[in-house]
């Protein structure tokens, strides 16, 4: 997904999205920007394991200067 794709529309989809290295399927919940980036919050499908700890939600972003991050692999279902 691309930072120009990022609208309060998109609040409630479905996607697919990149955490520690694997893609998970998600909802998403929230959008925050600021001057430096786009932030797209979600919550898990089902919980992840990473090391000791269940994971149940995270975030991809991207750099509005540039658009790298996380927000490159955020692709809706």
């Amino acid at each position: 997904m691309k930072i120009a794709e990022v609208t309060k529309e998109i609040i409630g989809k479905k996607c697919k999205m990149m955490w520690t290295g694997m893609i998970v399927n998600a909802t998403i919940t929230r959008i925050e920007e600021n001057e430096n980036s786009v932030q797209v919050w979600a919550i898990f499908d089902e919980g992840h394991q990473w090391g000791n700890d269940t994971w149940y939600k995270a975030h991809s972003f991207a750099r509005k200067s540039d658009g790298w991050g996380s927000l490159q692999y955020l692709q809706l279902v």
